[in-house]
């Protein structure tokens, strides 16, 4: 889904990963760290390798098969990721913060 070592992606949440988050769906993720990472980790929906690692996309593998195993966790999970990023969520969720902190 990212270009290696794309930094684009440390701050941006691509709309295939929130897709794949809304329906459900487990993720192996190799892109920069950052927003997107730390939403699949954070979800218990993917796993996380370094770009262009045989062994570390051997072992991500293993992680989704742990995952997909006990899919309504995971599918839980997911969903729950999916609202706390929503985009039309997130504005009000900002607006909600700065009201409670400013005079």
């Amino acid at each position: 889904m990212s270009s290696l070592g794309d930094a684009a992606f440390s701050n941006v949440i691509p709309s295939k990963i929130r897709e794949q988050l809304g329906i459900g769906g487990a993720l192996i993720y190799s892109g920069s760290k950052g927003q997107t990472s730390e939403l699949i980790a954070g979800a218990g929906s993917g796993a996380m390798r370094s770009p262009a690692s045989g062994p570390g996309l051997a072992g991500a593998l293993d992680v989704l098969k742990k995952i997909i195993s006990d899919r309504r966790i995971m599918t839980r999970q997911c969903v729950i990721a999916a609202k706390k990023f929503d985009r039309d969520a997130l504005p009000l969720l900002v607006m909600s913060a700065m009201e409670r902190v400013l005079p």
